[in-house]
């Protein structure tokens, strides 16, 4: 059985360690991408199962992440926000995202998603 790949683009060190701990001890294999032209670059070469990425990218920002996503495969995006606000939650799911995250991201919150993210591809 393969192991799922996940993307992980946060430009915060710290966050993107956390979470690629986390999708690790999850059963997946984190890949990182610092940019989108890096996303692209994954996306085009593997099989990824899942995307973690910051809202903002040295290149981009999470809504050309979800574009790239939504043209070419349709795979989950959780996206991670500084202000975690309402208005930017309801905009990231209008926009196609799977979920979004306030960060610094809580091991629980990654964990709940995780799981949900699961039991929405086993349900598909």
């Amino acid at each position: 059985m393969k192991v799922p790949r996940a993307l992980v683009a946060f430009a915060d060190v710290e966050q993107r360690k956390m979470i690629c701990a986390l999708l690790a001890q999850c059963g997946f294999l984190p890949i990182i991408a610092n940019s989108l032209r890096e996303i692209r670059a994954s996306l085009a070469e593997q099989k990824i199962s899942l995307i973690f990425c910051g809202s903002d990218l040295p290149d981009g920002t999470f809504q050309d992440v979800l574009v790239e996503v939504h043209r070419t495969i349709k795979i989950p995006v959780v996206v991670g926000s500084r202000t975690g606000c309402w208005e930017e939650y309801l905009k990231a799911l209008q926009q196609g995202a799977f979920d979004l995250i306030a960060t610094p991201c809580r091991a629980e919150e990654v964990r709940h998603i995780l799981s949900h993210v699961h039991l929405k591809s086993t349900a598909a």
